[in-house]
């Protein structure tokens, strides 16, 4: 289970004991085969997995050292279209059946793999909370443990709230979701609301980009050589919330802007993440041996624009930045504050 049970499993799963029977009787039901995740290599693999309705498959790992299990990736929802001999009736109600299969796959999958990060935490004896940084620099965690342990542990604190909607809701869930992301599951997010959030997160980023980050070229030296937040104004900080999608638009529609308290503690989480992050693709193995899948999920989480463009310049676009992060030693603070058209400043 999550990596913020540790020292504290049993208690935990003791409280949330109603909770779990709940989520239970929502995705236990209608798995006809066995098919099993990919698991790292140093996690034992992962038992019980996630049985897959034929209209739902999951897509493959391509590295094990760098790429995380499929199993904490949305499963891939294939829906067929209406055929001219078939009634509306008989269409929906496969439509419904469809999108119900996929929210069961998915919330087994987070269910399952909570139960594996948790022993593999256990075994290991890691202290702290998620995403245990310190671990993957060390070298007691590949990236793809490292991975696999933090969506992991942030998925599972929402079970609750998605099993109660998926049993309340039925096949009317998909047509909630894509507003209440916040609560739903990354592993459970349909096609639609992850385009939805892209498309709100790369509109507000532009917004931001347009009112100015970095106000002249010495302040950009200073940004590029300093890691973390410290430094950083309140107008830099917000900038970071917006363009790494950190905090709702709630915030904005009701106060124009969130705390700033509230924005620099986030932001300084996230910053850190992605160093550990970049840290560990270039250890174990570089943008390269990225999943295509993975490709798309770091640029997302860097602040990129990815709608727009294809795999390979994502890809491609992802590799420049690890130059300049690993070999320049820029900051990420300062790779996210500039377009990347405007990289080269920072050197």
């Amino acid at each position: 289970m999550p990596v913020a049970l540790l020292g504290s499993a049993r208690s935990s799963l003791s409280s949330q004991s109603l909770c779990s029977k709940a989520i239970f009787v929502t995705i236990r039901r209608g798995y006809a085969s066995s098919t099993k995740h990919p698991a790292p290599k140093r996690f034992r693999p992962i038992k019980g997995a996630a049985n897959l309705p034929q209209n739902i498959t999951l897509p493959p790992s391509k590295e094990p050292a760098v790429n995380p299990p499929a199993s904490t990736l949305p499963p891939l929802l294939d829906l067929v279209e209406r055929r001219p001999d078939q009634s509306a009736t008989s269409y929906y109600i496969y439509i419904g059946k469809s999108y119900i299969n996929f929210y069961r796959t998915a919330l087994r999958a987070v269910w399952v793999n909570s139960k594996e990060a948790r022993a593999a935490i256990s075994a290991r004896k890691f202290r702290g909370r998620p995403p245990y940084i310190d671990e993957l620099r060390t070298g007691l965690l590949t990236r793809a443990e490292f991975q696999f342990i933090a969506r992991t542990s942030k998925d599972f604190w929402k079970l609750p709230l998605v099993g109660i909607l998926v049993t309340l809701c039925g096949e009317f869930t998909p047509l909630l979701v894509v507003f209440v992301s916040g609560i739903i599951p990354r592993a459970a997010w349909i096609p639609k609301q992850v385009h939805r959030a892209r498309v709100n997160t790369e509109k507000r980023r532009e917004e931001s980009f347009r009112q100015g980050t970095i106000e002249n070229d010495i302040e950009l030296k200073r940004i590029s050589a300093q890691d973390g937040v410290e430094g950083l104004s309140p107008a830099q900080i917000l900038h970071i919330s917006r363009a790494l999608g950190l905090h709702s638009t709630l915030w904005e529609k009701l106060w124009d802007r969130p705390p700033q308290w509230i924005a620099r503690m986030k932001a300084r989480r996230a910053l850190d993440y992605l160093q550990a992050d970049d840290f560990g693709i270039h250890r174990d193995g570089g943008v390269q041996a990225l999943s295509d899948v993975e490709i798309e999920r770091a640029c997302e989480e860097r602040g990129f624009d990815v709608l727009k463009y294809d795999i390979k310049t994502l890809r491609s676009r992802l590799e420049l930045y690890m130059k300049f992060r690993m070999e320049k030693k820029i900051s990420t603070a300062a790779m996210v504050l500039v377009r990347p058209s405007s990289w080269e400043k920072l050197v």
